[in-house]
This record gives structure tokens, sequence and C-alpha cells, in this order.
């Protein structure tokens, strides 16, 4: 899926968005979905697995985002409240 990222964004279809799943007493981990440019959603899939991209880190997402647009200066890291951040 990420050449599919890749290829999404480059032609303007859409962009990578993060959301904080709760692990319970563990950090939050983010699920990796696509935000097409209409509004909808889609998940992104780890090739051949057919699960879901999963970042275990605040840091993973920063680094994941940047390899998309290397010239950001900033990227939304959303949490869930009260719970600890890897």
């Amino acid at each position: 899926m990420a050449g599919m990222i890749r290829a999404a964004v480059e032609a303007g279809e859409g962009t990578p968005i993060y959301v904080p799943i709760d692990m319970g007493d563990a950090p939050t981990e983010w699920e990796v979905r696509f935000r097409n440019t209409d509004g909808s959603e889609r998940a992104v899939l780890v090739g051949g697995t057919g699960k879901h991209k999963r970042l275990k880190s605040a840091r993973a997402v920063i680094n994941f985002h940047l390899g998309y647009f290397p010239d950001a200066t900033s990227v939304s890291v959303p949490v869930i409240p009260g719970k600890p951040v890897g």
C-alpha cells in the first residue's frame, strides 16, 4: 500500500492521517488511514497481510509522515487524553 499512498499523495487525492488506538496500560499506537479529498477514509494495509498499518510511537508517526512530505514543518499527532504516548 505504501506505493499506492505515494501515488495518491502525488496525484493530490488526499493525505495519510493517524488515528490513536487505546492500548490499555501500554503506550498509544496510531493506525494509519488515508483521507481522500472528498473526506472519506480508507484503511492503509500492511502489504500482503491484510492487517491495518500501525505505528508504535509518536516518533514513528513523524518519520512516516516526513517520508511523504519531506518539506513539512509540522504534523498533527493526535492523542488520547490521559493515556501514555509511545
